[in-house]
């Protein structure tokens, strides 16, 4: 289920980016919306778990990197085969594209806002 979540998330990015701006590779763009944005909620998540087992380590960069890393990789892996599920979305009538698509914003503010929320939390729990 979650593997459909982010196919749909990089068909309608890289739909958006060719059809409306008719971008030369909207692969790019799409690629890192789903790359993007788990890293994000990993992030958040090894906050979490760091604080509620009391874990003395920081997210250096090096770890970031290499999460990220990860990520992109394997979403690039995994995205070799995906322009062949387009057909299964190319005739979704208008109001299941936009109800989607109001979800897809939704989990895109919500990692984003987490984000920054979150820390301010642990913080404001540890003082």
């Amino acid at each position: 289920m979650i593997r459909n979540i982010f196919d749909y998330i990089y068909y309608r990015v890289y739909s958006y980016y060719k059809n409306r701006w008719e971008e030369a590779n909207p692969d790019i763009y799409a690629i890192m919306a789903i790359s993007g944005l788990p890293i994000l909620n990993a992030i958040v998540i090894i906050n979490v778990i760091l604080t509620l087992f009391k874990i003395n380590f920081s997210l250096n960069t090096v770890s970031v990197i290499l999460l990220s890393l990860s990520i992109l990789v394997y979403h690039l892996v995994s995205m070799r085969n995906i322009k062949e599920k387009f057909s299964k979305w190319d005739n979704e009538d208008q109001k299941s594209k936009t109800r989607k698509g109001y979800f897809i914003i939704l989990y895109i503010i919500c990692s984003v806002v987490l984000l920054f929320v979150v820390p301010l939390i642990i913080y404001n729990l540890n003082n």
